[in-house]
């Protein structure tokens, strides 16, 4: 489904922080971060046309699309998470990119490393092989 209305909403939270709805290109739901760190992705050209993707497993997670190029998962970029690292919903909700709901931890997989906010010709040097 394409999302016509691609317009970020913001709001306050319940512990008075400003958060930004991101609206997702493939349903009709919407990210939850906040508005800070929304600015630093946009500050390095990030693009923010965002979807929803599930791992095939009954996992979802939010990744944001590159043209020509691979994806990157969001909440990666906003934890920061390095290579071989898997970031965790503390809540549950893979909508809910908020910094204090995402938990990085140890993982068994090659992830790719966003532990610096990667500007756009930077994405394809981020990627380290599994040993």
């Amino acid at each position: 489904m394409s999302k016509t209305n691609r317009t970020i909403s913001y709001f306050i939270d319940d512990r008075g922080n400003r958060c930004a709805l991101v609206p997702l290109a493939n349903c009709d739901r919407f990210a939850i971060l906040y508005a800070y760190k929304l600015a630093e992705l946009e500050e390095t050209g990030i693009s923010l046309n965002w979807q929803l993707n599930s791992n095939g497993h009954g996992r979802t997670y939010v990744k944001l699309s590159l043209p020509g190029r691979d994806g990157r998962v969001v909440a990666r970029l906003i934890a920061g998470a390095a290579y071989k690292q898997q970031v965790h919903y503390l809540n549950g909700d893979p909508l809910d990119l908020r910094c204090d709901n995402l938990l990085i931890g140890k993982g068994g997989k090659a992830h790719k490393d966003c532990s610096t906010l990667p500007i756009l010709t930077d994405l394809d040097s981020d990627w380290e092989s599994a040993e």
